[in-house]
């Protein structure tokens, strides 16, 4: 069973109108914290209701951010909500997809933040797929531009809303979204063929990685099959384990940490990760994750 996550926008929109007869439920939240939080709601709502197709939304009250103490910012604490919310409703409703509407434009955002930072991941992006917990991530409009999403709905009069607060300096993402909407073709081209030599440069050891990484899932990912790893690698695979959970991605120098971690002698104990999540290590690894 899949369910999707919508927001009301042009792109959420678009892929809920595209996979509608395959979307059994829609999880839409307001995050209450701008005018036209309730318009996009009703957008949502409505349009679930024409389409005969469950929708659970949940409103994020004063009680509800209180209730996410140990996130130190919005972004952080309005993830770890709607993520929380999407387990909690395909636990109930038996699903094991979730539909997630980033689009090429959001890949190559992404990219550039982590072009700009330096990052040594072997995979420069976002990843068609995923997982959180046991719900499986999908992101069936990776391959598509923003623009044509937007496109789609006004050809195909499907109503969207346009969120302000994507319009604004507050968020670098948000810096680098207007450059990426002012790049002509050649531009954005040129841009995409240099992620592409980057990942495709990186690809055979990428494989190495994902095959390790792989492995040590099925051996429930123990702490003496992971020791036995090259050296080479066990930044990589751990920079895997965080993606693969949808935990936020720390620096090399952190994965570096946490792999050290993960080799050192102790046994029984915990390393934060940030967020209030834990890596918690026995004979196995496991993750707890920021308790409300």
């Amino acid at each position: 069973m899949i369910i999707a996550a919508v927001s009301g926008g042009p792109d959420s929109m678009a892929m809920l109108d595209k996979y509608k007869n395959d979307i059994s439920a829609v999880c839409h939240i307001n995050y209450n914290k701008r005018p036209t939080a309730l318009r996009d709601e009703e957008i949502v709502n409505n349009y679930c209701k024409l389409n005969h197709i469950k929708c659970f939304t949940l409103f994020c009250s004063k009680e509800v951010y209180a209730s996410y103490k140990s996130e130190i910012n919005f972004q952080s604490k309005a993830r770890k909500i709607r993520y929380d919310f999407f387990v909690k409703t395909a636990k109930e409703l038996g699903a094991d997809t979730l539909y997630i509407a980033h689009n090429k434009d959001d890949f190559v955002e992404t990219a550039i933040m982590q072009m700009n930072k330096k990052s040594k991941s072997l995979f420069y992006g976002i990843a068609k797929d995923g997982a959180y917990h046991d719900l499986l991530i999908k992101r069936p409009l990776i391959n598509i531009r923003k623009q044509s999403l937007e496109n789609y709905c006004i050809s195909n009069h499907i109503p969207y809303g346009i969120d302000e607060s994507n319009l604004t300096d507050l968020y670098t993402r948000n810096i680098i979204r207007k450059k990426i909407k002012k790049m002509s073709n050649d531009e954005f081209k040129k841009v995409l063929k240099e992620i592409a030599d980057y990942n495709k440069a990186n690809s055979s050891l990428r494989l190495r990685v994902k095959k390790a990484y792989k492995t040590w899932e099925k051996n429930s990912f123990s702490v003496s099959w992971y020791k036995k790893l090259d050296k080479e690698i066990k930044t990589f695979v751990i920079y895997e384990f965080l993606v693969s959970h949808e935990l936020s991605n720390p620096n090399f120098n952190k994965q570096n940490d946490i792999a050290n971690f993960v080799c050192s002698p102790k046994g029984n104990v915990k390393y934060r990760l940030g967020n209030g999540d834990l890596l918690l290590k026995t004979n196995v690894i496991t993750i707890e994750y920021g308790k409300k």
